[in-house]
């Protein structure tokens, strides 16, 4: 993204690839997401074969979910479903989004009443 910055970026806890996590004032947020498993697949492979395990398809796609912050540890997070961002995903997860479409959907999140 390049106009809002994560409030942290790290290596994906559960496969090969990356998490960006966004924190706002109104403590809500996003983990933005990209990430492939090591399984070779003919489904959704990864350049290497091995199968995209977010809802991506190649290196420019993101998947994003809506977070609520509940104290102030950077752990300390819930995936929250119930907002009108996840509700236009597939159970509460928005897949293949560019790196524009991630900006407009932190954007809207950013907005939201605390």
């Amino acid at each position: 993204m390049k106009v809002i910055k994560p409030f942290i970026e790290r290596i994906h806890p559960v496969g090969d690839g990356i998490q960006k996590l966004y924190r706002f004032k109104n403590n809500w947020g996003a983990s933005v997401v990209r990430y492939y498993i090591r399984t070779r697949s003919f489904l959704r492979p990864t350049k290497n074969g091995y199968e995209y395990a977010s809802y991506t398809r190649n290196e420019k796609e993101w998947e994003l979910a809506v977070i609520k912050w509940e104290c102030k540890g950077e752990n300390d997070l819930k995936l929250n479903y119930d907002n009108e961002v996840a509700k236009s995903g597939v159970n509460g997860v928005i897949g293949y989004l560019t790196d524009d479409k991630v900006e407009k959907l932190l954007i809207k999140i950013k907005n939201f009443k605390s």
